[in-house]
């Protein structure tokens, strides 16, 4: 299993970089590697990155650990798995400094990502560190995906917030508080006419309520405490169905249905509440006979519903529905890869920017150095530009032989991005659409009792597909 932990760099970037590419610690060159940067000079091409970019975030750069258990990878799969790790997760719009340190009793990855964006100025923060899904949690999670592929071990301990132990046997005894209440309320939500009625029939079972304003906050605070009960339990400790909002969509539900008939109510029962299909019952994933037996009568409606649905849509026959299904489904993945490949073109064009602007930008500063009667002087005084200059132009040789146009590569590059949002649009729509048929696809795959193979369904001619289809 590996570890990963991140941590911004406010201060000393060239400290930090030093540190990772100290070769008493990497052992070997090959535990050295870059992308978008060089590491003789990522410390001045982070820094020129985001004063390009004005960037005020406050941090330089982000220093990541992978680390891996004794004895579980060699240095060459470290090397490769931050590699792709980092790959992934930054999508080649980030400048990085990874190496593999060999000194300790594990091997472990240590990568500096520079704080801003290369090919859109944006920070770090904004696109992988929120609070909502920090960075650790990303790459963890591609990091896992990536050593499941090549064999290695994962963390297998998913953090769930769940019932406390004295609640837990509380419920087994049946004496639980927040049991009882749930039962009360289930009951008491079925038998009102609007939320104020099912606040006073609750408190006519002896339930204390507190419904008032919040003192620090927006909004009304809804408590509930039974008899002899010491504290109060907030309707959010129930869970999100006992929310008020929910709890008086309930009611409304409840007034609606007993205005039906039996038939009406039976139609409602095989559809959800905004009419959409409902999802058949696996019975497999059932325990006892009685609940199944239920389940099978429900199916056989829903059953019904299904195909009444899925002519509805225009599909006479099941194979005919898979196959656009299917269609949509190649379509995404088709989509996926061409957005992929426009952003490796977006970034191969972004760093050719990159060094064309620093080859522009500290050009004058070499030409005065090459013609200054006291050079040493002047590179003293301007190193850092002139190194620079000299590593731009080293990087466009190797694949121009003459200096790009700046304003050519940024139009291109705006070319591809509007080129890559069309596409992504267009994977919105066609996602929406296979959302819409998901119910529907599922309930099929139970009717039919198995999946039809993807493959075949592309590979049948028209008329083999109505051999062997379900006529309706």
């Amino acid at each position: 299993m590996a570890y990963t932990t991140i941590h911004p760099i406010k201060s000393t970037l060239g400290k930090a970089i030093d540190y990772i590419l100290d070769k008493n610690k990497t052992l070997i060159s090959d535990n050295i590697s870059t992308v978008n940067c060089s590491s003789d000079f990522a410390e001045k091409e982070f820094l020129r990155t985001q004063k390009y970019y004005k960037n005020t975030s406050g941090n330089l750069a982000f220093h990541l650990i992978q680390s891996f258990p004794k004895g579980e990878v060699t240095p060459e799969q470290s090397m490769q798995i931050g590699r792709e790790t980092m790959e992934e997760f930054l999508k080649g719009e980030y400048e990085f400094v990874i190496s593999t340190h060999c000194d300790k009793g594990h091997i472990h990855n240590h990568i500096i990502i520079n704080s801003v964006n290369m090919v859109n100025g944006k920070s770090f923060s904004t696109e992988h560190d929120r609070k909502s899904n920090p960075a650790w949690k990303q790459v963890r999670k591609i990091s896992d995906r990536i050593l499941k592929e090549k064999g290695l071990s994962v963390i297998e301990n998913p953090e769930k917030n769940g019932t406390s132990h004295y609640e837990w046997e509380k419920q087994q005894s049946g004496t639980s508080w927040k049991a009882q209440l749930k039962r009360i309320i289930d009951n008491t939500v079925k038998a009102s006419d609007n939320f104020d009625d099912f606040l006073y029939r609750l408190r006519a079972e002896n339930v204390t309520v507190k419904y008032e304003d919040y003192k620090t906050r927006p909004g009304k605070c809804l408590a509930f405490k039974m008899e002899g009960q010491k504290y109060f339990i907030y309707s959010q400790k129930f869970g999100f169905y006992y929310s008020e909002e929910n709890i008086k969509k309930r009611i409304d539900r409840a007034v609606h249905r007993r205005g039906m008939s039996s038939i009406e109510r039976r139609q409602e029962r095989i559809l959800n509440d905004n009419g959409t299909l409902k999802k058949m019952y696996n019975l497999t994933e059932l325990d006892g006979e009685g609940l199944k037996i239920w389940a099978k009568n429900e199916n056989r409606k829903i059953a019904m519903q299904t195909i009444n649905q899925m002519k509805a849509y225009g599909f006479e026959f099941v194979e005919d529905f898979f196959e656009k299904y299917n269609g949509i489904d190649d379509k995404i993945t088709e989509n996926k890869l061409e957005a992929n490949s426009i952003d490796k073109e977006i970034s191969r064009l972004s760093l050719k920017l990159k060094y064309t602007q620093m080859y522009r930008e500290y050009k004058p500063f070499y030409d005065t150095y090459k013609n200054s009667i006291n050079q040493e002087r002047y590179f003293r005084h301007h190193e850092d530009k002139i190194m620079l200059f000299k590593e731009a132009s080293e990087q466009l040789l190797k694949t121009d032989t003459t200096v790009p146009n700046a304003g050519r590569l940024k139009a291109e590059i705006k070319n591809l991005q509007e080129k890559k949002q069309s596409v992504l649009d267009e994977n919105k729509q066609l996602k929406g659409q296979l959302s819409e048929y998901k119910t529907l696809r599922e309930n099929l795959e139970i009717i039919f009792d198995k999946k039809p193979e993807k493959e075949n369904q592309q590979n049948k001619s028209a008329e083999n597909s109505r051999t062997r289809s379900h006529t309706i």
